[in-house]
């Protein structure tokens, strides 16, 4: 994304998704389960440290993917429901209304300098 590779394959979030997902165990069932947030910013001050769930506690069904041209600023964000195969060690973060961790990840960067 950063290089602008994945502009010139136009790469989908659903690939995007299989990318991200290539090195996590099959237990996790990443890529129905990840939510993936990638968005242009006017300025890295604008980035969104929310978490994208609803008022139900469950992960908002929508996503962003936007993945930016030349010199922009990216954030790409990704969240993923855990369920803890030992519930009775104590953990703290963010929880789903069904009790499962929210693991996530954010990346924050201005793409490079690619030719359009």
């Amino acid at each position: 994304m950063r290089t602008g590779q994945a502009q010139g394959e136009n790469i989908t979030l659903g690939e995007f998704k299989t990318e991200v997902c290539g090195g996590v165990l099959a237990y996790f069932d990443c890529e129905s389960k990840i939510y993936i947030d990638s968005r242009v910013l006017a300025s890295f001050a604008d980035a969104d440290n929310t978490v994208p769930l609803d008022e139900d506690g469950e992960l908002e069904p929508s996503q962003s993917f936007q993945l930016g041209t030349t010199s922009q600023i990216v954030q790409v964000r990704t969240f993923l429901p855990w369920s803890r195969m030992v519930p009775l060690l104590p953990v703290s973060g963010t929880k789903t209304s069904g009790g499962d961790m929210l693991l996530s990840a954010t990346s924050i960067f201005r793409n490079e300098p690619f030719p359009n």
